[in-house]
């Protein structure tokens, strides 16, 4: 039996810290966390997934999938991956988690098995969600850019400057685009994935 709680994010001001404080808004797992489509990628996984799954309880779908994006993203094996999940709030918020806590998601095995029996043929669903999803945040900042080059004009006849914004954008794009090459390109070069070329 597979347990989803909900495919909505939530708000980062409800993400409770063993410490005082709260998450940046502006950090990369955080946009990543409330912008990726992520009922889209469950749904694949469930459907693969659920298929045979025995007595166990599965994992939650949006760990699942949210750890096998973490770990190319950190270049990780996979038990340092856990390990840096059970260290880091954000990205226990990335993973859809309300709380912080310091505990193993699953055992370091499982990634074996989620890429195992996920399947190439998921893998490209997952890889298609997400790249689709890339294009849009393109095609967004494309349209922003050209918004604030002609906001930028009209402000530099006006005494106005660059308020930093757009390098916050370049980085954020860098992210995403580093994200679906490293994403698109894991199935056939990580060794890890030799199951597909085998």
């Amino acid at each position: 039996m597979i347990k989803y709680d909900s495919h909505k994010q939530i708000s980062i001001v409800d993400f409770k810290l063993p410490f005082k404080g709260h998450l940046s808004p502006e950090n990369r797992w955080v946009f990543l966390a409330q912008n990726l489509p992520w009922a889209e990628m469950v749904s694949i996984y469930v459907k693969v997934m659920s298929i045979d799954m025995g007595r166990r309880p599965a994992v939650n779908p949006r760990i699942a999938i949210g750890s096998l994006i973490i770990k190319p993203l950190k270049r990780l094996p996979d038990e340092d991956t856990l390990q840096e999940i059970r260290e880091n709030p954000y990205l226990q918020y990335f993973l859809g988690y309300s709380e912080y806590r310091y505990d193993q998601p699953f055992t370091s095995s499982l990634f074996v098995s989620f890429r195992h029996r996920l399947g190439e043929s998921a893998f490209k669903d997952l890889n298609a969600r997400f790249l689709s999803y890339v294009n849009q945040v393109q095609k967004e900042r494309k349209k922003k850019t050209t918004a604030k080059k002609k906001r930028s004009k009209d402000s530099d006849s006006s005494g106005g400057g660059n308020k930093g914004h757009l390098i916050m954008d370049a980085e954020l794009f860098f992210f995403l685009d580093a994200f679906a090459i490293l994403f698109h390109k894991i199935i056939f070069t990580d060794p890890i994935f030799n199951i597909f070329t085998a």
